[in-house]
């Protein structure tokens, strides 16, 4: 699908995923194609009108012709189905072709899913363009920049009101935050904002807020703020007993390097100041700095960043760094070594602060704690990730706000070794970096990139397709910048040409290997110092034999002339990791903490091999000091030098001292045990510590973390021998990859059931009866979802018999949904029914147990839900909507947006069965709306076919059906297939009523055919109805036969089941045709005889067109 992106900066990528820049070099075509996407009502524009707007200068065949040759250039540039017409007068946009982001941010506006709208909303409207002689099209611009730009704004003081009406003050902040932003000058706003800062005791918040807006009107209208906003910043500055010292704009030292000489990089330095310059203006950017090892990509950043630091123009550096021993096993490792910087800064007190307010979530999973101290305080622990949702609207926030005094610059390294969860976040915060004064700054290795299929990758893509991440390229030093690093570390000597070309050509401009080599000469005595000048000790040619032929054969040898003391230490701690603490080097080696220190401190100042990082504390407040390697090529020099028996041995010692430093308790360095275990050949511990490590990131929502370590726990567990106690270890790492596969690829995926059906078979195997009911549910949902509607009914009286047996009533409440779920959609609604009546007098909330497996949400609300369901197909349709009435009592007493998003989605659906267009699109905006902002994706797909009715309903006919299709297309690659008869009937009904009848019925059959394959009888009644209505729209009106016959099929199957609803629509559409073949009699007395039967809705549609029918037959 063609990609057009008008909010913010320009970009359009065509369906193949290029960046389409001959059109960005057509501002003119580039105007049109804007306006054909952009401009309101959307659909087909009369040429004439376009020919008004961006030709206005030249006469009718001229600037038709003009049009002509614009529209082929569109089509030949995206493809022939990116523009519709009708006749030679109408020309518009394949919208189910070419996607574009107003028109998402209008109907995400117009669905009530505000969040939505606000991530798509980056800027105005085609900003910076311009077109000369074209005054109708600049008008049309600067109005709906307006239009954009106040919807944006009126979406962000609703998402405050929202939060403000449910207590939820830190994120009212954020997004009064963010209105202020879309308008600047809106001083009610203001007031707004200044009273929630105050309330959430952030009044050195409110403060900054009022003088940046104070300067604002002082600078651009000569005006004051009004005297209702003094007297509430007079009250503030009162409340405020003690002023909150403002963020310095120096931070805590940077990591201390060894002076050292630079040259060259004047173009990459020029390329950093400029992205930094402009993200002090508040346009933040993405910069990626690649090279390959040893090319001085930390060293270029880590030398920019403190130059800036010393001129005083920097605010704050968060620094983080992936680990290749760690990579893709610990989630937000950059991110969690970033904050911890910031938290432990210079300012690091306000830091805490500014977290508490705008990012508790954050606060909660990266509270100031150290490494080697174990878990968080207790209050901070308990506090849950709400969502991923949230925990990106937070960080932003926090972002944001530490950045408004000065610039923040966030530096990843090594990011060839990030984490998919992290990648997450940097794609999110790319979204919005454009308007911060943030810097995000990104050190990688292509080719490792590459090679790893790394998921960062295709993120950069986008960002650099949003044209918010640039890309500066290291090269290797040429001979002139040889000659001038030659000339600061030896000034005055008299190196011949010769060396100097010698000293190119070994190291080929490789920076670590000049100074390395460099420093191997001079301590060899080949470069020494006579009489103040410095001069070669031996002819070039003999310097040359005994030169080391790479960087790594130089640093073999720099490690060879190590004291064999010093080399131990090392060695051991090269096996910790790149990063490494003095007390474990000192435990594994029976030394003294104090000497390790020492020792450690003179290879740090002698060799350069390692650098002190900020000190830690370790439990029991034993001090450690914490080094990192200079460049891992030293780190992996050392751990290769091991033999396969020394780096077992030693792999177990260093894991017993990390775990001994924190009182047996592993979980706080779950990754690293389990790596050093493995490298120990000790399969067991190992897996453990996977298995801790994947719980780890269950709780931070890192779900291709979790399952990446359970399932090399997993592959662990295999080389043990068959026992009992193995086979409860493998059963809790398989329910650990069961639950995260889950999550990550929904109930349908193919190995999803594996997962689920291998920890049922480990469970059977040990007899744990404490886990078989989350099994077995997780086995019910697998048979439900892909529509095996008998296995689902066997598995949910499989459960039912176990929640009996257990004496558990929350159990057996479960069981009974499980029941009910699988009877309705099997068309058995009065069985279905008394399930949920069962299972509601068994409920008692109190009791309830959050089951992620079964149950995301309360198996009360799920209760009300079914029986809803049931109540309406049975021919009560006032007690279903009483039903639900209820649904949405309980789920909102409970406070769990599950719960919650699952009463709107029954409720849109149910109302879609009353035939109710707007209260039904009320609900299935409120599920988007309610997914998107607690990150629910899955609950959001399901919204898509429902949502894409209601849109053909009121008349939205090409949006609604791509809609439908959308959603049902993804729905089939999950492998959802319960769903597909109902949502098949919404797009049947949707594609006839836009003419397309032959389609219609093609999809009816299939439908009908699934039915009949799989026997989920729930829409099968309705199925047949549809498909007599539609034989009858049918142009040649010869299809009555085939008409009444699928009517009758569908009255037959409605008794069967005892679906009077289903029943009632069948009986309607059959009179209606007896009616037209003058069969009157027979058509009142059979409406009449189906119609008695109700005794309440009688004002719903289904009931109000029988009656209306039975008047005229009368």
């Amino acid at each position: 699908m063609v990609e057009f992106r008008l909010l913010g900066p320009l970009n359009l990528t065509t369906a193949d995923g290029r960046e389409a820049r001959s059109l960005l070099a057509q501002p003119r075509r580039l105007a049109l194609l804007a306006y054909l996407a952009a401009a309101t009502p959307r659909g087909l524009h009369r040429r004439d009108t376009i020919l008004a707007l961006f030709w206005p200068e030249l006469d009718q065949p001229h600037a038709r012709a003009a049009l002509r040759q614009a529209l082929h250039v569109l089509r030949d540039e995206l493809g022939a189905q990116a523009l519709v017409s009708r006749g030679d007068e109408e020309i518009g946009l394949a919208f189910e072709a070419v996607r574009c982001d107003v028109a998402d941010f209008d109907r995400a506006v117009e669905g009530g899913r505000l969040t939505e709208a606000l991530d798509l909303y980056r800027g105005e409207l085609l900003e910076g363009f311009f077109i000369s002689g074209a005054p109708d099209f600049e008008r049309w611009q600067d109005q709906e920049r307006s239009r954009l730009a106040e919807a944006a704004c009126r979406s962000a003081r609703t998402l405050m009101e929202e939060s403000e009406a449910r207590g939820d003050l830190t994120a009212a902040g954020i997004w009064a935050r963010r209105a202020l932003k879309l308008a600047p000058h809106d001083e009610a706003q203001l007031r707004r904002l200044l009273t929630l800062l105050d309330q959430l005791g952030d009044r050195a918040g409110a403060l900054r807020a009022y003088d940046g807006f104070a300067r604002r009107l002082a600078a651009e209208f000569e005006a004051q703020p009004a005297a209702e906003t003094e007297a509430l910043l007079a009250a503030i500055r009162a409340r405020a007993t003690a002023a909150v010292p403002a963020a310095p704009r120096s931070e805590a030292p940077a990591i201390p390097t060894p002076k050292r000489h630079t040259v060259g990089r004047a173009r990459e330095r020029a390329a950093l100041l400029a992205c930094f310059e402009s993200a002090d203006a508040g346009h933040g950017q993405v910069v990626c700095v690649t090279g390959e090892p040893g090319i001085g990509k930390t060293t270029l950043l880590e030398t920019f960043l403190a130059e800036l630091s010393a001129s005083g123009r920097l605010g704050q550096t968060a620094r983080g760094r992936c680990s290749e021993r760690l990579a893709g096993t610990e989630a937000y490792l950059p991110l969690l070594e970033a904050l911890h910087s910031l938290l432990h800064g210079v300012a690091g007190e306000a830091v805490v602060r500014t977290m508490k307010r705008t990012a508790p979530t954050w606060q909660a999973q990266f509270a100031p704690q150290s490494r080697m101290s174990g878990a968080p305080d207790q209050d901070v622990a308990a506090s849950p990730a709400v969502s991923q949702a949230r925990m990106k609207l937070e960080l932003a926030a926090f972002l944001e706000e530490l950045s408004q005094a000065s610039p923040l610059v966030l530096f990843f390294d090594d990011v060839q070794w990030i984490d998919p969860s992290t990648v997450d976040l940097l794609a999110y915060l790319g979204t919005r970096v454009a308007s911060l004064r943030l810097l995000i700054v990104l050190a990688y290795r292509p080719s490792e990139m590459l090679l790893g299929k790394s998921v960062f990758w295709p993120m950069k893509l986008d960002l650099q397709a949003r044209g918010v991440c640039r890309e500066i390229g290291l090269e290797f030093l040429t001979p002139d910048e040889v000659a001038q690093y030659l000339a600061l570390e030896f000034p005055i000597h008299a190196f011949p040409p010769s060396f100097l070309a010698l000293v190119h050509a070994r190291t080929e401009g490789s920076p670590l290997f000049l100074v390395d080599l460099l420093r191997y000469l001079r301590d060899h005595g080949a470069i020494v110092e006579i009489e103040g000048r410095w001069a070669l000790a031996a002819p070039v040619p003999d310097i040359e034999r005994g030169l080391p032929e790479s960087v790594r054969s130089m640093i073999e040898r720099q490690l060879g002339h190590l004291a064999s003391v010093d080399r131990r230490l090392l060695t051991v701690a090269s096996v910790q990791g790149q990063e490494f603490d003095s007390a474990v080097v000192a435990k594994v080696l029976s030394r003294d903490p104090a000497g390790v220190e020492e020792r450690l401190e003179s290879l740090e100042h002698v060799h350069a091999f390692i650098r002190s990082i900020p000190q830690r504390e370790m439990p029991g407040r034993q001090q450690s000091v914490r080094y990192r390697f200079v460049h891992v090529l030293y780190q992996n020099a050392l751990y290769a030098s091991l033999t396969p028996t020394r780096r077992t041995s030693m792999s177990a010692a260093v894991a017993r001292a990390l775990l001994a430093f924190h009182d047996d308790n592993g979980s706080v360095v779950a990754s690293e045990l389990a790596l050093l275990y493995e490298a120990a050949r000790d399969p067991e511990r190992a897996a453990r510590h996977f298995l801790l490590a994947a719980e780890n990131a269950t709780r931070l929502l890192a779900g291709q973390e979790a399952a990446a370590l359970a399932q090399r726990g997993l592959d662990l567990i295999g080389t043990l021998p068959t026992t009992p106690e193995r086979i409860r270890l493998e059963l809790a790492l398989q329910i650990t990859l069961s639950v995260t596969l889950t999550v990550m690829k929904g109930w349908g995926a193919a190995e999803v059931e594996t997962a689920w059906v291998r920890a049922r078979t480990l469970c059977e195997q040990v007899g744990e009866t404490s886990q078989l009911f989350r099994i077995l549910a997780g086995l019910w949902r697998l048979n439900l979802v892909h529509a095996r509607l008998r296995a689902a009914r066997e598995m949910g009286e499989e459960l039912l018999r176990l929640a009996v047996s257990l004496e558990d009533p929350a159990l057996q409440v479960e069981a009974h949904h499980a029941l009910a779920y699988s009877l309705n959609h099997s068309g058995e609604h009065v069985a279905a029914h008394e399930h949920t009546t069962r299972g509601l007098a068994l409920y008692d909330p109190r009791y309830f147990r959050a089951n992620s497996l079964l149950l995301p949400q309360d198996p009360g609300v799920e209760c009300h839900t079914q029986s809803a369901r049931a109540l309406w197909v049975l021919g009560y349709p006032e007690q279903s909507m009483e039903s639900t009435r209820k649904s949405f009592m309980l789920a909102q007493t409970l406070g769990q947006p599950n719960s919650l998003v699952w009463a709107h989605l029954a409720a849109g659906t149910l109302y879609q069965l009353l035939r109710d267009v707007p209260r039904s699109l009320e609900q299935w905006d409120a599920v988007i709306r309610l997914s998107a902002e607690h990150g629910l994706a899955q609950l959001l797909l399901w919204a898509k076919p429902w949502h894409g009715w209601t849109q053909v309903k009121l008349g939205r006919r090409a949006e609604g059906i791509a809609e439908i299709r959308e959603g049902l297309a993804t729905l089939q690659a999950m492998g959802t297939e319960v769903t597909r008869p109902q949502c098949g009937a919404l797009l049947a009904e949707s594609v006839a009523d836009d003419g397309r009848i032959e389609e219609g019925l093609a999809i009816i059959a299939e439908g009908l055919a699934m039915v009949e394959r799989t026997g989920a009888g729930y829409y099968e009644a309705e199925l047949y109805r549809l498909n007599g209505e539609l034989q009858l729209m049918r142009g040649d009106g010869t299809r009555q036969v085939e008409a009444e016959a699928s009517f009758q099929r569908a009255i037959e199957f409605a008794r069967q089941r005892s679906a009077k609803s289903f029943e009632l629509r069948a009986v309607t559409s059959l009179c209606r045709l007896w009616q037209r073949q003058s069969r009157v009699a027979d058509a009142r007395r059979c409406l009449a005889e189906t119609y008695g039967w109700f005794t309440e809705g009688f004002d719903t549609a289904d009931l109000r067109d029988a009656k209306e029918l039975l008047e005229r037959l009368s």
